[in-house]
C-alpha cells in the first residue's frame, strides 16, 4: 500500500506539470492544439499531444504559448471568444450604419436629381414660354410693321396720285364729272361733298321742275273752253263762259279771276324753287371746278415753290425759312432780316433747275 501511495507521488510530480502547464498552439484555421513542445527549428515546431508527436509548420500557426494552464486557456478562449463576438458585433453595426448612411445619402443623392431634373424641366419650360413669347412679340411687330407699311402704301397712294395727276388733269376730270377730279387725286372727302351736293341739287331740281311742270299744265287748263273737261261741262250746261257784261263789273271781275291769279302765283313759286335748284347745281359745278384748279396739291412740300415752266425745262424758286442765331450770310449779302421770339428769320431764294416729265 505504501509502495502505490509512493508510486502516484512520483506519478504526480513528473507528470502533473505537464497536465496543468500545456504549451498551446493556435492555428491559423482556428484549431487548438495543447501538448508539450519538445522540439522547434525556425521553420517548423513538433508537440507532442494526446495523439502523438505532430510537426507543424510555423506559417500555420498563429499563436503558441508555454506553460498555460487550461484555465487561463480557457478564459483566454473566452475573452478571445468574447472579442471576436463584439469585433463582429461592432462590424455589424458599423455595416448597419454604413448602411444606413449609404442609404440616406443614396436618398439624398436622388432627391438631388430629382431637384436637379425639376430645375432643368421648370428652366426649359421657361425658355420655351421664353421662346414662345419672343415669338409672339415677333410676330407682332412683324405684324404691326406690315401694317404701318400698308397705312404708309395706302396714304402715300393719294400723294402719288397727286404728285401723277396735274391741275389740267384734275379740272378736265371734274368739269365732265362732277368730283372725278378730286377724287383722282385723292381728296375722297371733297369728292364726297362735290358728288353728294350733285346728287341732292339735282334731285331738288327734277322734283320742283316736276311740280312747276304740273301746276303749268293745271293753268292752262284752267278756264280752257278747249280742255277735254270744260267742254264736257259746257256740253252738260253745267259751265258757261262769262259774258262783257258780268266782266266790266269790278267785283265779278275780281272774283272771277282771282283763282287763277292764286295759280299764277303758285307756278312762280315753283319756278323760283326750280331757279334755285338749278343755283345749287350750278355753285356745286363752279366750286367743283375751283377747287380742281386753283386748291390743286402741286408741289406742296415743306418748301413753298413757285415753278415757271416751259417747254424744254422748269426753273424752280424756292422761299425758304432759315433758324439761325448768325445776323449775317456772307459779305455780300443784302438780305433783310426779320426777328421774332429771339430767332433770326432769313429768307432765302434759291433757283433750282431740273427737266419737268
Amino acid at each position: 500500500m505504501g509502495r502505490l501511495f509512493a508510486l502516484l507521488i512520483l506519478c504526480t510530480v513528473f507528470w502533473g506539470p505537464n497536465l496543468i502547464l500545456a504549451d498551446t498552439i493556435q492555428l491559423r484555421s482556428g484549431v487548438i492544439l495543447n501538448g508539450k513542445v519538445i522540439a522547434q527549428s525556425r521553420t517548423w515546431v513538433r508537440i507532442r499531444t494526446d495523439t502523438g508527436v505532430r510537426t507543424i509548420s510555423k506559417q500555420n500557426i498563429r499563436r503558441l504559448s508555454f506553460g498555460v494552464t487550461q484555465d487561463e486557456m480557457a478564459s483566454r478562449q473566452r475573452r478571445r471568444q468574447e472579442v471576436e463576438r463584439r469585433n463582429k458585433e461592432l462590424a455589424l453595426a458599423r455595416e448597419r450604419q454604413e448602411s444606413a448612411r449609404i442609404a440616406v445619402e443614396e436618398k439624398r443623392l436622388r432627391e438631388l436629381a430629382e431637384q436637379e431634373r425639376k430645375a432643368a424641366e421648370e428652366q426649359q419650360k421657361r425658355a420655351a414660354d421664353l421662346q414662345a413669347d419672343e415669338e409672339k412679340r415677333s410676330a407682332a411687330e412683324k405684324e404691326q410693321q406690315q401694317r404701318r407699311a400698308a397705312e404708309l402704301e395706302e396714304g402715300d397712294a393719294p400723294q402719288n396720285s397727286q404728285a401723277g395727276l396735274s391741275a389740267w388733269g384734275a379740272l378736265w376730270r371734274s368739269a365732265l364729272i362732277p368730283s372725278w377730279g378730286q377724287w383722282s387725286r385723292g381728296d375722297s372727302v371733297k369728292a364726297g361733298v362735290i358728288a353728294g351736293g350733285m346728287v341732292i341739287g339735282g334731285g331738288a331740281l327734277y322734283e320742283t321742275n316736276r311740280i312747276y311742270r304740273n301746276a303749268a299744265r293745271d293753268l292752262d287748263a284752267a278756264g280752257n273752253p278747249f280742255a277735254a273737261d270744260t267742254s264736257l261741262l259746257i256740253l252738260a250746261g253745267l259751265y258757261s263762259e262769262p259774258t262783257l257784261t258780268q266782266l266790266s263789273d269790278p267785283v265779278y271781275a275780281y272774283f272771277y279771276t282771282q283763282p287763277y291769279q292764286n295759280q299764277h302765283a303758285n307756278l312762280d313759286a315753283k319756278y323760283h324753287q326750280t331757279q334755285v335748284a338749278t343755283l345749287v347745281i350750278g355753285l356745286f359745278y363752279v366750286y367743283n371746278l375751283i377747287d380742281a384748279w386753283f386748291f390743286h396739291p402741286r408741289n406742296d412740300t415743306v418748301s413753298r415753290s413757285a415753278t415757271i415752266g416751259s417747254n424744254e425745262s422748269r426753273w424752280k424758286m424756292t422761299f425758304q425759312v432759315w433758324s439761325d442765331v448768325d445776323d449775317s450770310i456772307g459779305p455780300n449779302s443784302r438780305a433783310s432780316f426779320l426777328r421774332k421770339d429771339g430767332m433770326t428769320v432769313r429768307p432765302e431764294v434759291r433757283f433750282t433747275h431740273g427737266l419737268h416729265f
